[in-house]
């Protein structure tokens, strides 16, 4: 009877099917997609299923709003189908920071549909998202209410020829997934070279630079904050700046902020 429960969850039995799928290494996971990018089918195929518990750890982040966990999984897998299928390990950024972008898209189109007969382009969603204390599952929670449900087949006028609803709405104008898992790697580079620098040297570098997401602070302010001189806080940015070593990253930090 307990072993009945337990599996009269289809959500609890996929998870039981996929949890000793093992996860590849981060060099696995690079030669996997160079592989996979290259048309081996095997190689594509182990990439879905060794991230298919990735894509349920999104998918939870996403539960009641209006879509069932398994359709967000469902949803979320084809979303990393298409990364796969659309990854080129050329660009040079990682298939994980890829992958991330199809799958939310792809849980966040299907959120948006079911919840209303119209669809949102999600670049508002994005840019929304980008706000100062921003919460996305608020939005949409919101979204659901302001929204009446609009046949997207209605056209705008009493004209047959006119366009329809869908015919004016675009999704195309939100941020590219490349552009997105650049973005991602930069971050992470960001974070990786920055661990190399004194307690100090780390904040005084994520003020100046606004890495921190806030807005960047003039060595002045900065200066206020730890009761130093403007001078010496610059003393301290060169120092940190020095300890990067390589011209490369610290051109990778001021890419970054402009």
């Amino acid at each position: 009877m307990k072993k009945s429960r337990e599996y009269s969850n289809p959500v609890r039995i996929y998870l039981k099917q996929i949890e000793h799928i093992p996860v590849l290494t981060r060099e696995e996971e690079e030669i996997c997609a160079r592989k996979a990018s290259m048309g081996d089918e095997k190689e594509k195929e182990r990439l879905i299923v060794s991230n298919l518990r990735f894509v349920v750890s999104i998918a939870l982040k996403y539960q009641n709003l209006g879509l069932p966990l398994m359709d967000l999984i469902n949803e979320g897998n084809m979303g990393l189908i298409r990364a796969v299928e659309k990854f080129d390990v050329n660009k040079g950024f990682k298939f994980i920071s890829y992958a991330r972008w199809w799958i939310r898209h792809f849980m966040l189109k299907a959120i948006f549909e079911q919840s209303t007969s119209i669809k949102l382009p999600l670049k508002y969603a994005n840019q929304i998202s980008k706000m100062d204390n921003f919460n996305e599952t608020d939005f949409i929670k919101k979204l659901r209410k302001v929204y009446r449900p609009i046949s997207l087949d209605q056209q705008l006028s009493d004209d047959t020829n006119s366009d329809t609803i869908v015919d004016i709405i675009d999704d195309d104008k939100y941020e590219h997934p490349e552009k997105v898992a650049e973005k991602v790697n930069l971050k992470e580079i960001i974070n990786e070279v920055l661990c190399k620098l004194k307690p100090i040297e780390r904040d005084v570098i994520n003020r100046h630079f606004g890495l921190n997401g806030k807005r960047p602070l003039t060595l002045k302010e900065i200066g206020e904050k730890y009761n130093l001189t403007k001078e010496r806080i610059r003393q301290i940015e060169h120092a940190a700046l020095d300890k990067l070593k390589y011209p490369m990253k610290k051109r990778r930090i001021l890419d970054f902020v402009e």
